[in-house]
């Protein structure tokens, strides 16, 4: 009886069966399950040249040497944030009663939308500040705490609960005003230091018209005329440049009022 020895697309470096181990799994078995785990995985990257590959059911991440066909390296792969996300009891109840999901798959059901599903916005309630993720194909929205990255609670998107806090006009206008009001008050802060300066060169040229009127000799007169000169330019600039920072702030000022209408 001839023994058959079953081949594999890829094959293992040495050091692949420990680190297999240590995600959890038996590394003697490194060989095949890696090779079956490969039909299923996900090309994720490419390091030097070679492509790395996740599989998702299992957080596998596998690293291979494209050329010969060899896996180099395995580990665990990093969470995605739907794989990282945790679920409340009352999020759990939500998509058992809304999505008509068994309880046993409500978790991986909300994850698999969650990794499709794109930002649109913030919301306050009782958990805190949380972000809103809607999911287009099945128009769920789901409702994750920022803080903890805890599902709070799942909905469809043309039946919004009335508990869930929307982003209202109010809440916009405020963070327009404060927006401005930053602005305003660094613009401000450069014009106060910008007429300080404006106000010591004057002093300066104060200082210079004086010399030059106690001076006789016409040559040391031209000579002070100069600088004055230089410091009446410096002056005209800086004013030039308050004039632009005061109308950059009228202009904000008047945006500002046509948007929230005040």
């Amino acid at each position: 009886m001839v023994t058959k020895f079953k081949t594999y697309k890829y094959s293992i470096s040495p050091e692949v069966p420990a680190q297999y181990t240590e995600l959890g799994r038996n590394g003697a078995n490194a060989l095949g399950e890696l090779n079956q785990l490969m039909h299923t995985a996900k090309k994720a990257g490419e390091v030097g040249g070679s492509p790395y590959y996740d599989h998702v059911n299992t957080g596998v991440r596998i690293y291979t040497q494209k050329q010969y066909n060899v896996i180099t390296k395995v580990e665990a792969m990093e969470k995605s944030f739907a794989q990282s996300v945790t679920f409340t009891q009352h999020a759990i109840e939500r998509i058992v009663e809304r999505l008509e999901q068994p309880q046993s798959n409500a978790e991986n059901h909300v994850r698999k939308l969650l990794a499709t599903a794109t930002y649109q916005g913030e919301t306050s309630n009782k958990y805190g500040v949380c972000d809103n993720y809607l999911h287009y194909k099945s128009r769920v929205n789901i409702v994750v705490t920022r803080d903890s990255k805890s599902v709070v609670t799942v909905y469809n998107a043309e039946e919004q609960p009335k508990s869930i806090a929307t982003i209202t006009v109010s809440r916009i206008s405020a963070a327009i005003k404060r927006e401005l009001s930053r602005m305003t008050t660094q613009l401000r802060r450069e014009i106060r230091k910008l007429t300080e300066q404006q106000a010591q060169l004057n002093v300066n040229a104060a200082e210079l018209t004086l010399n030059k009127i106690r001076c006789k000799a016409p040559h040391t007169q031209a000579l002070i005329q100069t600088r004055i000169d230089a410091i009446i330019t410096q002056v005209e600039e800086i004013a030039q440049e308050v004039d632009a920072k005061l109308t950059q702030i009228k202009n904000a000022e008047r945006e500002v009022s046509e948007v929230v209408g005040e």
